[in-house]
């Protein structure tokens, strides 16, 4: 005879529900003890057996950094006084343009393709020693304007025309290593002067005019491979110093004195020639780096610091003779890029980290021989162009990522 576990028909009364009590008591301990075997079978979590496969996680190796072209190996025609620039985060190429009288040519990468800035070969003669700048925006571009005697003249680029500053030819004669720096809106140029034996003079665009910083000529005799930076202000030049063994020199605008310009430190800080002279600050600490003489014409940076000039890093730190310097800094990390004889004179980007010099990715990573190195950052990431003798020296650009 069957019994229901349970009886729903209330209506029968209390003694209907007291006659099975011992059947349902007997149901649930049969439950329980079910219940206790399979847990025992299953181990402590049911949902996962003990001989479950694991899952394995994936490791995906990050690629190494290295050099890449950007928009193809020699993408211009015949070129020299390669300068490289960003305007926003589009690379900007200067160079003077064999392929167009020697003219100038800027060039602006667009992501898929190099593409002309206002027309190739735009200046109204050749150019040589170009010096290129974009300054809030606008493009700027110095040079040795051989359609107005050789002088000096600087030109911008706004609303789709490039216009000279100041008048094309604003130098009293005719210029050689032109160099470009502003202060604020303000732009300073310095350059081999013709009119005063090719000494270093220094000049500004002010309400309208170009006028002298301190005297023109102001350097002892030839100043070679001149670099103008402008710091809180004050306009320094650093040069190779003719009349002094072709040492290195620095000096700064102070206003007074016979020229209004002083040395920085001693007179001349290296001891042996020092060629492709190239200064920035780093703060308010002067940095030149420069081809020395005194280690066998390889790559060195000094600091004037605490009232001395000191190597930064070992004196003499690429791999052999360095020509071609393009110094720059990245946040306070200075990189330099050279014509890197230790390595068949292909293109090398050095860093200094803190204690010592080191290579960003490989030694000699162009494709041939790299003159006329130009080097400049998109945030972190450093670009250098060149003149690549393995593509026609036509001009190359290559970043690193």
């Amino acid at each position: 005879m069957g019994y229901p576990l349970l009886d729903t028909n209330i209506s029968k009364g209390a003694s209907v529900i007291a006659r099975k009590p011992i059947f349902l008591l007997s149901f649930l301990s049969l439950v329980t003890f079910a219940f206790a075997v399979l847990v025992q079978s299953c181990g402590s979590n049911p949902a996962a057996p003990s001989n479950a496969p694991t899952a394995t996680p994936t490791i995906t190796s990050m690629p190494t950094p290295s050099w890449h072209l950007v928009g193809g190996a020699g993408f211009a025609g015949q070129a020299n006084f390669v300068q490289l620039a960003f305007n926003g985060s589009a690379p900007y190429v200067a160079f003077q343009d064999a392929s167009n009288s020697y003219k100038a040519t800027v060039m602006q990468f667009n992501g898929s393709s190099w593409a002309a800035v206002g027309g190739a070969g735009f200046s109204s003669g050749a150019v040589s020693f170009l010096s290129f700048v974009v300054n809030s925006g606008t493009p700027y571009l110095l040079y040795e304007d051989v359609s107005a005697s050789n002088k000096a003249t600087l030109m911008q680029y706004q609303s789709g025309n490039w216009t000279t500053v100041g008048g094309a030819g604003f130098s009293s004669g005719a210029v050689n290593s032109n160099t470009l720096a502003f202060s604020g809106t303000t732009p300073y140029v310095a350059f081999q002067d013709g009119s005063q034996s090719y000494k270093d003079t220094v000049m500004e665009y002010t309400s309208g005019n170009w006028s002298l910083v301190g005297s023109a000529g102001f350097t002892a005799n030839f100043g070679y491979y001149p670099s103008l930076a402008i710091y809180g202000g004050t306009p320094y030049l650093a040069y190779q110093d003719f009349a002094n063994s072709n040492l290195g020199a620095l000096q700064q605008y102070t206003g007074t004195g016979g020229t209004g310009w002083a040395a920085v430190g001693s007179a001349d800080f290296s001891s042996s020639s020092a060629n492709f002279t190239s200064l920035l600050f780093n703060g308010s600490t002067p940095l030149v780096a420069f081809e020395d003489g005194a280690n066998s014409s390889k790559a060195s940076v000094m600091q004037y610091s605490s009232g001395a000039w000191s190597y930064l890093g070992s004196a003499g730190f690429s791999a052999g003779q360095a020509q071609s310097l393009s110094f720059m800094l990245n946040g306070s990390t200075p990189y330099l890029a050279f014509e890197d004889g230790g390595n068949g004179n292909k293109a090398t980007v050095m860093k200094y980290s803190g204690s010592s010099w080191s290579t960003v990715g490989n030694a000699g990573f162009s494709p041939g021989t790299a003159s006329s190195l130009s080097l400049a950052f998109n945030g972190s990431t450093p670009y250098v162009a060149f003149v690549d003798a393995a593509n026609g020296s036509n001009v190359t650009v290559m970043e690193y990522y």
